[in-house]
């Protein structure tokens, strides 16, 4: 079995790009194929490694739905198989903790990628309806999603 997973290259909050948004977005979408039968802190850790992301930086696997697979939550020698479909892709999402209850949303994919905002607005919908679960945190703590406009889930 194995999946696809979606990121750009650099990375969103990686150190040799320019935070600025008014920039010209020169990152590069790649693919990887990860195989998901292995202990889940495996895969998040080879994710993680091939796709340049720091030590810190909480992230996450998304379908193209917007439903987050929320791996973090997982204990550390689960397998995560039954979460992903053979064959299927899914898109690395960074999840930037602005406060103790509020998260954004970033996911890797060139700004001028259509599915980008609609990503963003499919998680941040579903987080906010609560139709899907809340992101955890590497941390442990559960956080809400805060939308483009400043509203937050009040919990």
């Amino acid at each position: 079995m194995f999946i696809f997973v979606t990121y750009k290259d650099p990375p969103e909050l990686s150190t040799s790009r320019s935070r600025l948004s008014d920039d010209e977005d020169l990152s590069i979408e790649n693919v990887l194929l990860v195989n998901p039968n292995c202990y889940v802190r495996v895969m998040l850790e080879f994710i993680r490694k091939r796709c340049r992301l720091a030590a810190t930086t909480v992230f996450d696997l998304c379908e193209e739905s917007g439903n987050l697979k929320n791996l973090f939550s997982y204990p550390t020698y689960a397998y995560a198989t039954d979460k992903f479909e053979h064959k299927k892709t899914y898109f690395l999402i960074v999840l930037k903790q602005e406060s103790e209850k509020n998260v954004t949303v970033i996911p890797q994919l060139h700004r001028e990628n259509k599915l980008c905002t609609e990503l963003q607005t499919k998680i941040y919908r579903l987080l906010l309806t609560g139709e899907q679960s809340n992101v955890t945190t590497t941390d442990g703590k559960v956080a809400s999603a805060k939308t483009k406009a400043g509203k937050k889930k009040k919990e």
